[in-house]
């Protein structure tokens, strides 16, 4: 009988682990658990239904709003992780966060200590010269959300966050050895300058994302490139594109063009590529000098597109 009824407490002592499990799918050995009796905000990023948040973000930050639109201050990673972020401590009422991944070194924000949450902002500052010509940029997300806390409450917030870039891959090849060894820039005229960080009439949903309206597409960036077997390949990374508002590419040496402009909106029309539709912006061309100094122009082994069109080639 003393045997039965210690494995009774046993059982029991178990069952009461257990029970907060089967209540909320908690977790007591996971300190970065949602169910720590915590208010908390959760990010996440869906592509086609997958979560890839993990595979995108090497870091984030986190920008705090009060209900009047006016900045408080940033937050920090729950627990050293980029996906949850503490809201304890925050009083009952109406908050707004305003997450940014991957943009140390690329631009700076602007508007939202002096002027609050509208004037939100993002500028593209990171140079390639003191001509005002942009580097290569970062795969860049964002996310807003809107939130209340409640007294005596606890409860999880989820923010989606949306892809503000894009991923232009370039290679070029030679029929026959080029004229320079070394020396080589990738150009684009009329990318981003900057990008809006509030939500507001002219943001654009698709595929279940939002992405802010871009400020401006005069920019220029350029990218050095390393000649390797009569072939030059780089990605560049730039704000979102629009159907709109397509860069122009050029190759050049130095300063010296090497190629005349190539007009990449008449391409993308050519090969059926939107960039409004796209919720990740990521392309790739191949151009081929030939002997005589022609250009050929054709869609490269990525993109947002599944079928290319055969033999869908733009002389120059």
């Amino acid at each position: 009988m003393k045997k039965k009824i210690i494995l009774f407490h046993q059982l029991l002592l178990k069952f009461m682990v257990l029970l907060p499990l089967f209540a909320g799918g908690c977790s007591l050995e996971d300190e970065r658990d949602l169910c720590c009796g915590l208010n908390m905000m959760r990010y996440t990023y869906h592509n086609a239904g997958v979560e890839y948040l993990d595979r995108v973000v090497h870091k984030m930050e986190y920008h705090l709003f009060d209900s009047t639109g006016m900045y408080l201050h940033p937050l920090v990673g729950y627990g050293g992780t980029w996906d949850r972020v503490s809201l304890d401590g925050l009083s009952a009422g109406r908050y707004t966060i305003v997450a940014l991944a991957n943009l140390e070194g690329y631009g700076s924000l602007h508007g939202h200590i002096g002027s609050g949450l509208d004037k939100f902002r993002l500028e593209v500052d990171s140079l390639f010269d003191g001509n005002g010509t942009f580097c290569s940029g970062d795969s860049l997300y964002w996310g807003e959300q809107t939130f209340c806390i409640e007294e005596g409450m606890k409860r999880t917030f989820t923010t989606e966050m949306n892809s503000i870039h894009c991923c232009l891959h370039v290679k070029v090849e030679w029929e026959r050895l080029p004229q320079y060894s070394e020396g080589y820039r990738f150009c684009l005229e009329g990318v981003g300058n900057g990008v809006g960080l509030h939500q507001d009439d002219k943001t654009l949903a698709t595929g279940g994302h939002l992405f802010p309206s871009v400020a401006g597409y005069s920019g220029r960036m350029m990218k050095d490139v390393s000649l390797y077997r009569l072939t030059l390949e780089e990605k560049m990374y730039t704000l979102r594109y629009t159907d709109d508002n397509i860069p122009v590419f050029r190759l050049y040496n130095g300063d010296t063009p090497v190629t005349r402009p190539i007009d990449l909106k008449r391409a993308f029309r050519e090969w059926g590529w939107y960039p409004d539709s796209d919720v990740e912006q990521r392309y790739s061309i191949r151009l081929k000098i030939r002997a005589d100094g022609s250009i050929i122009v054709n869609p490269g082994i990525e993109g947002a597109v599944n079928d290319w069109i055969d033999g869908g080639n733009i002389g120059y």
